[in-house]
């Protein structure tokens, strides 16, 4: 080998030392860890991420990275990318140390081989000082916007004209007072940077006679020299109208004393000059303009004594003006606005003297002369004198009573659409009690063919039929139960119950409704979840078959998921999140807004593919939050959906959880029971009491509470289904009846409702009547053979 080559080579192991050195030296300032793809545990970390998360490089290593995680999701799709893209930049997120102290980060990540195994390399960047000056800036800029915007809307909201000009009389500021009653802007037009010559030009241009200001002394220059606040009266003519306003200009400073402008506010008082000119001018004149004018014009003194109204105040109220000005004015209003107008003259007189009065609007019922009551709505408006001295008010009424009671109408229409929500709420629960008494014939009697010796093809016939049934009674119950919610009368149930025995017990009942050739259904639950929770385990068991059943529907191959973890605890609660993956078909984009709309499908077309009422969805939305959670849905059009849902539970403590029975401790069957069956309805009677007899008991039947009450004085049962729907004397009273009677073993005898009613509080009604259980129609000989294990504990009648 020649020296020029072993040269090189020296040179190249001089760079890769070098290189290590270099990356030694970066390791040494910023955070680096190492975990493993795999486990997640940790393969390495340097001193300065030790530092980071509280722990010594001994403690971390072996430790799962998921304890710094708080959003375990968020790690799933930073693994994920990681994954997809070999290398992940600046991805931004937020991690804990091991004293729980929330910290946010950038990551950047690597795919490596570490220790002989698939790791990723990750070096990240404390950026929680930056955020927590991102957030101080944003609610810094917030505030300042929102006293923007509130300075903007208070003086939008004053009569007073409100502006401000720089030096060169340019405006810097001007509220809609004055770009309404003196520059005459259009919505869309922005008065600043120009000046008042500007508008005076622009208004001639356009045809209109304006001549406002032209005489009047410049009382910007005025302020300007002096340095010091002064008023001055400025007017003229505005598209030909006469506008006056008494105007307050001052000057304006920055922070060192430096002149930068003035500042102005002007208040219309061409009413006021106008009186005043036609007083001086004419009595008559003046006389003529009041006696014409329709609304009710009026002047009062300092002490709010009414000094002179116009005659239209007949035509409002019936009185003529002197008995107005006579008249006690509390006395007149109806009793609910008394107090009222007590209040509004002090604050009147208050405001006023004060010289800072605000024009207001104040409504109030007054009676008529007649004795009907009227509507009335008056501005008030304060006048001074020359010295600037409160002189009283000028005020000006018209009557209201028709938009007042136009208001009521539409308040009282509003009431009447609520009405008509709950009558249809409860129209629709109705409805559905009635359809299920005579499901209850139909698919008892199916179930009672089924168990009876069938050809094939009779066979064949009976198990579509029921299964048809049983969809009918799908829709029939979705319907119920939107209109439940929709009624607001559903309760949530607090109940102890296990997670893997909820997911397990759904994944069984799937087991006969997917292709497992096609279709796999996977479940998974996070272990740091506690083994038993808190919560409605029925509701949460209707949204996962509603979510289950629709990925089952629409998928036809590949694979279902369902995972479960925990987003952390909310006010003693854990955040349960639910993950539910499929392959199916998918939603179109534009569609997946509106699913969770009560009656939408993706297909409402009559060639649609698959069957269903719309429903089921905005059950689940709703049920979710009355849960306390959120829903939302992913999907691809023909690659699959994803749908996230949360709720809130308790956590169980462990003496609290129940045990969950094996089947080798599954009660035995009960048979030769005496059943006495209450039932007025025939079908429904023959049905319940075929099954009982096919359950190997010895039903008695009668169709009334009275002979039911005969019949027990001298017989004997071990249990009665008791209907609740019966004429004469229903289910609750004949409960009740026999929960009083003295005879046999009345007391003790279980008392199971039949009942199409589910409702909130018909459950609570039936205890309370004595019943120990129900059942609802349809009656299912699965749901039947269960609640009279339940309820065969009793003592052996004695006859």
């Amino acid at each position: 080998m020649s020296s020029d080559e072993d040269k090189k080579i020296a040179e190249l192991l001089e760079d890769i030392h070098s290189l290590r050195r270099k990356i030694a030296k970066i390791q040494t300032l910023f955070p680096v860890i190492i975990t493993s793809l795999k486990s997640g545990s940790i393969l390495y970390i340097n001193d300065f991420a030790s530092r980071f998360f509280g722990v010594s490089a001994e403690e971390a290593e072996g430790m799962c990275a998921k304890k710094f995680w708080p959003d375990l999701y968020k790690r799933r799709s930073f693994i994920r990318a990681v994954q997809q893209e070999g290398q992940v930049t600046d991805y931004e997120t937020s991690l804990v140390n091991n004293a729980m102290e929330k910290r946010y980060v950038l990551l950047s990540a690597n795919l490596v081989t570490h220790q002989e195994q698939e790791a990723i390399y990750m070096v990240f960047t404390d950026i929680t000082q930056k955020k927590k000056a991102e957030k101080a800036l944003k609610k810094s800029r917030e505030r300042h916007r929102n006293l923007s915007n509130l300075m903007t809307l208070m003086s939008d909201t004053v009569s007073d004209l409100i502006w401000a000009k720089d030096l060169d009389d340019r405006y810097l500021f001007a509220n809609k007072a004055i770009c309404d009653k003196l520059l005459m802007c259009t919505p869309d037009e922005n008065p600043l940077g120009e000046n008042d010559l500007f508008f005076a030009q622009r208004e001639r241009e356009r045809g209109h006679n304006h001549t406002f200001g032209e005489i009047c002394i410049d009382s910007d220059k005025v302020v300007k020299k002096s340095r010091k606040p002064q008023k001055f009266l400025e007017d003229g003519l505005v598209r030909g109208k006469y506008l006056a306003l008494k105007v307050h200009k001052a000057p304006m400073f920055d922070e060192k004393g430096k002149l930068i402008g003035t500042v102005g506010t002007g208040r219309d008082v061409t009413l006021d000059n106008i009186i005043q000119n036609d007083l001086r001018k004419s009595e008559a004149m003046y006389r003529l303009l009041a006696d014409n004018v329709r609304d009710v014009i009026w002047t009062t003194n300092d002490q709010l004594d009414i000094t002179y109204v116009t005659p239209s105040i007949e035509n409002l109220m019936g009185f003529t003006p002197e008995e107005f000005v006579r008249l006690a004015k509390e006395e007149q209003l109806t009793p609910h606005f008394r107090h009222q107008y007590r209040l509004v003259t002090r604050l009147l007189l208050k405001e006023a003297k004060k010289q800072e009065p605000i024009t207001r609007l104040w409504e109030f019922e007054w009676y008529h002369k007649n004795g009907h009551r009227i509507w009335v709505e008056t501005s008030t408006s304060a006048v001074y004198t020359a010295e600037g001295k409160f002189d009283g008010f000028v005020c000006v009424t018209r009557e209201t009573t028709k938009k007042v009671l136009a208001q009521n109408d539409l308040e009282k229409a509003k009431e009447e659409a609520l009405l008509a929500s709950n009558a249809k709420s409860e129209f629709l629960a109705n409805m559905s009690h009635e359809i299920r008494t005579p499901m209850n014939g139909v698919l008892g009697m199916m179930q009672l063919l089924q168990k009876t010796p069938l050809s094939s093809e009779q066979k064949s016939y009976v198990d579509t039929a029921l299964s048809s049934g049983k969809s009918l009674l799908k829709i029939i119950s979705d319907i119920l139960d939107f209109s439940k919610i929709e009624a607001g009368k559903i309760d949530l149930e607090d109940n102890t119950f296990s997670l893997q025995a909820v997911i397990q017990s759904i994944a069984a009942s799937f087991e006969n409704l997917i292709d497992h050739k096609h279709v796999s259904l996977i479940t998974e639950i996070d272990q740091s979840l506690p083994t038993h929770v808190i919560g409605d385990e029925t509701r949460l068991r209707q949204i996962l078959f509603n979510l289950i059943g629709n990925a089952a529907k629409f998928t036809e191959k590949g694979t279902i998921s369902v995972h479960v973890a925990s987003e952390g605890c909310y006010e003693n609660k854990i955040k349960l999140v639910f993950e539910i993956r499929d392959t199916g078909v998918g939603v179109p984009a534009d569609k997946i807004d509106t699913l969770f709309e009560p009656f939408v499908q993706v297909d409402g077309s009559f060639r649609r593919k698959y069957t269903g009422t719309g429903l089921g969805l905005s059950i689940v939305k709703q049920l979710v939050q009355l849960m306390g959670g959120e829903v939302e849905i992913h999907s691809v059009r023909g690659q699959g959906t994803m749908i996230i849902f949360s709720v809130l539970v308790k956590s169980a403590r462990s003496a609290d959880c129940p045990e969950i029975p094996s089947i080798a401790a599954e009660r035995p069957a009960v048979h030769n029971r005496r059943v006495l069956v209450v039932e007025d309805e025939n079908i429904n009677a023959l049905v319940i009491t075929t099954m009982l007899k096919k359950l190997g008991h010895f039903p008695t039947l009668v169709n009334n509470g009275h002979k039911a009450l005969e019949l027990l004085k001298y017989m004997q049962f071990h249990c009665i289904l008791m209907d609740i729907q019966m004429p004469q004397l229903d289910g609750i009273e004949t409960a009740r009846a026999i929960r009083k009677s003295t005879s046999g073993n009345c007391r003790d005898v279980p008392i199971i409702a039949l009942t199409a009613h589910a409702m909130k509080g018909d459950r609570e009604r039936f205890l309370d009547a004595g019943m120990n259980d129900y059942i609802t129609k349809p009656v299912n000989m699965t749901d039947l053979i269960t609640v009279l294990q339940n309820n065969s504990m009793v003592a052996e009648p004695s006859n």
